[in-house]
């Protein structure tokens, strides 16, 4: 399939520059179809499993996610805060921004090239990203990063996504729709309320999360786009109403790639109810690893307490380093405090590289050991913040009470006592004595 993928999409396009080389085409062509009966030969040999995308250097999957990036109520945030990820973002959906702001946007943060792309990318998501922002060249890089460069790609749904809702523009007649697993239905967005019925449970992707945990009403889905599943292409679940089956979750080997479609929002627009799953971030991040061909780990409960302890962390640390910001208006010595984080800064990265290498049972130990510092030294910080204040405190006290003795002896000298005062005897108008 590959080969054949590659002589059409030669010809086309040799065709297409140079209509004369007709000729060359059909035989290109003809040579191709002679390929066919030696690539089923080989189907029956061993195949080598796929190479995984990722980072050569930090070990990482590089994620670009284009569409709605920027928020709280996106799954991008919990995906910046998986260590074996490393995200990009391109604000690129018009139901949120309007068209100007996003074509500086795409100019700024869309690879400016095919081999920026394939080079510092390694999963290409879109979430309700708008097709209309996007040049043709872009549709034929990412339709060569997945096929030849064996990147991974996602589609999420939405209504800017397949074939968007009434109105707006759909991802029909585009290459991203022809390597995805689904074929959208041009501008039908099914507002009825879906529930998740998983059927591929040996997945890897499937078996990586706990499903059993996604109970009513957090299994349920507002509305969805209508997708027609493709011939051969994998079904992971459905979407139930009622009788109705749709599909889900899908995804295809597309190449060396592999393409991926969900089929509903995973933001408030239709997973409102499933943002409040306590593994919505595993299901994301797992999600982004799997599509780049790498071995989803399966230890998901170890990886959920990491997570939720680097979110504590991070909570921690953004008071107390407020709090430091704080004490330094009062030229209070924060340095030896300072000193410390850093200390911890050190630790958190061993725990990072503990999950790094999959060994995450230690990695939580010592996580665990980072966020008991932390709170240590946000005590630290807090001693220090009402030492700082004692003598604001003093000096404040000492202004009061100061203020009020004065105020209150001229008050006592001029209104009580009235020894400024000379005593009058006699009026001027009347000669009676007072």
């Amino acid at each position: 399939m590959i080969l054949y993928y590659l002589c059409q999409k030669t010809s086309r396009r040799a065709t297409l520059k140079n209509p004369e080389r007709l000729p060359q085409k059909i035989m290109k062509g003809k040579l191709c179809v002679f390929l066919i009966p030696l690539l089923i030969s080989l189907a029956i040999a061993p195949v080598a499993a796929r190479e995984p995308r990722r980072d050569e250097l930090t070990g990482k999957v590089r994620l670009l996610y284009i569409g709605d990036y920027v928020g709280a109520d996106t799954p991008a945030r919990l995906l910046e805060q998986e260590p074996l990820l490393s995200v990009r973002g391109v604000p690129a959906t018009l139901a949120w921004y309007q068209e100007k702001f996003i074509r500086k946007f795409m100019r700024i943060y869309m690879p400016r090239s095919y081999d920026d792309l394939v080079g510092k990318n390694d999963v290409i998501l879109f979430s309700d990203a708008g097709v209309r922002l996007f040049e043709s060249r872009h549709f034929d890089w990412f339709e060569d990063a997945v096929i030849e460069d064996a990147m991974g790609m996602v589609m999420i749904g939405g209504v800017e996504s397949f074939g968007a809702e009434p109105g707006r523009p759909a991802w029909m007649g585009t290459t991203v729709m022809d390597i995805l697993p689904v074929e959208g239905v041009f501008q039908s967005f099914n507002p009825n309320r879906g529930v998740v019925e998983i059927v591929a449970t040996g997945n890897e992707f499937i078996s990586s999360l706990p499903w059993d945990t996604l109970t009513p009403p957090m299994n349920t889905f507002d509305r969805f786009n209508n997708l027609v599943l493709k011939e051969g292409a994998e079904l992971l679940a459905y979407l139930t109403v009622g009788r109705e089956r749709h599909p889900f979750l899908c995804t295809w080997m597309q190449g060396e790639g592999q393409t991926f479609a969900m089929g509903s929002d995973w933001t408030p627009g239709g997973g409102v109810h499933f943002m409040k799953w306590d593994y919505y971030g595993d299901y994301a991040s797992n999600l982004v690893l799997y599509v780049a061909g790498v071995e989803v780990p399966a230890e998901h409960e170890l990886r959920h307490a990491f997570k939720s302890l680097l979110e504590e962390y991070e909570e921690q640390k953004t008071l107390l380093m407020a709090t430091l910001d704080f004490v330094e208006r009062f030229n209070a010595n924060s340095r030896p405090l300072l000193l410390k984080i850093s200390e911890n800064d050190d630790n958190r990265e061993k725990a990072e590289d503990l999950y790094m290498e999959q060994d995450f049972q230690p990695a939580v130990d010592r996580m665990n050991q980072v966020v008991n510092r932390i709170e240590e030294l946000t005590e630290e910080s807090l001693d220090l913040r009402d030492r700082s204040l004692f003598w604001v405190y003093v000096i404040e006290y000492l202004t009061v009470i100061g203020t009020c003795l004065i105020t209150g002896t001229i008050v006592y000298t001029l209104m009580i006592r009235r020894r400024l005062y000379r005593e009058v005897e006699v009026t001027r108008g009347r000669s009676r004595r007072i």
